[in-house]
């Protein structure tokens, strides 16, 4: 089912043995679009440290009483890895929080291939024993693609004939936590509407100026369907039909249907 990231935020976070706190943010890989970790502000009993949590931790969520519930004590969220959430994360510092919990973690190689942190033993994508030589380890860097919601959220969004408004939220799936939608809204030049964007339809998004820039006209994008955050996603199908755009090559535009 596709949610609304706004909407999860003040989620309850509940531990095996009572709550560990709020959420409050979200990173997301900006390659993938797939929400990665949630920042959980832990309140009073933890002096309001912010911890991160990723949806593989996550129980059967319930979502009318907003609680996701998680399969950790709080000893374990307060003994995890102290990391500044108002700073980038490194993959060393995802790997120790990962080594904490015994939580799978996939790194990357030099080469952009994805392989399981800890095969040290594993050949190289080209064969090379890694197991050897020390010099071959790569030192650990911070993660580019891993970006906050909350300061993505707001960037100005520009069509390819000029500035059309301003990012408003995103759409997730709650079964894959991947980001298949922003939604823009226009803002005085065409009466406040919301808008729904793939993200397939993101050219590049410019992290210094703070924008986000689409490769579509103002004109088409004025003509398209509203977006009512009210409204259930199957009652749209044809809004979200119009605005998937398919990876080239493909046959496949959109799925029959949208599971609600």
């Amino acid at each position: 089912m596709l949610r609304s990231i706004k909407s999860l935020i003040g989620f309850t976070i509940g531990a095996t043995d009572g709550e560990i706190g709020k959420v409050k943010d979200f990173y997301f890989d900006d390659e993938t679009w797939t929400i990665r970790y949630l920042i959980v502000e832990t309140g009073n009993w933890l002096f309001g440290r912010k911890v991160l949590i990723p949806p593989l931790a996550f129980k059967k969520p319930d979502w009318a009483a907003e609680i996701f519930p998680v399969s950790l004590s709080r000893e374990q969220v307060k003994s995890s890895p102290d990391i500044n959430t108002e700073k980038p994360v490194t993959r060393q510092q995802e790997k120790d929080l990962h080594e904490h919990y015994n939580w799978p973690y996939y790194g990357l190689t030099g080469y952009g291939a994805i392989i399981p942190i800890g095969t040290i033993g594993a050949p190289g994508i080209h064969g090379e024993d890694q197991s050897k030589p020390e010099q071959n380890v790569q030192k650990p860097a911070e993660d580019q693609h891993l970006r906050s919601i909350r300061d993505i959220s707001h960037y100005k969004l520009h069509a390819t004939d000029g500035g059309i408004g301003d990012v408003a939220d995103f759409l997730f799936d709650d079964s894959s936590w991947k980001i298949p939608f922003i939604v823009l809204e226009t803002g005085n030049w065409f009466t406040g509407k919301q808008i729904l964007i793939s993200v397939k339809n993101i050219l590049r998004i410019d992290w210094e100026k703070s924008s986000v820039y689409v490769d579509q006209s103002k004109e088409t994008l004025k003509n398209s369907p509203d977006f009512e955050e009210k409204v259930p996603i199957h009652e749209g199908f044809e809004r979200i039909k119009y605005h998937y755009r398919p990876d080239p090559g493909t046959a496949d535009e959109v799925p029959d249907n949208i599971p609600v």
